[in-house]
């Protein structure tokens, strides 16, 4: 009997384990989709500022950094929108 209650206690706490393991991976997920959305942010950003601009916005960032998201999130906005028609500059 004690080989039958071990084996149900093990069996339980894998359970257990599995359930906590999926659970991460659900955050990993979510670590992954922000990850994305970063390289995408940035791969936008690359090619809208000229590396002049790209320098002064990662200045900005040292200083305040929702200041330099905002002005991130307003380029994408705009060349996503078409109404960039050319690098920015500083």
């Amino acid at each position: 009997m004690a080989d039958d209650d071990l084996a149900q206690i093990r069996a339980a706490r894998l359970q257990q384990l599995k359930e906590q393991g999926g659970e991460s991976n659900d955050g990993s997920e979510e670590d992954q989709k922000r990850k994305q959305e970063s390289e995408a942010r940035s791969t936008i950003l690359n090619q809208i500022l000229e590396p002049a601009a790209a320098d002064r916005l990662g200045r900005i960032r040292m200083v305040k950094e929702s200041r330099a998201t905002d002005v991130e999130n307003r380029l994408i906005m705009l060349a996503r929108s078409g109404q960039l028609r050319a690098k920015v500059t500083e």
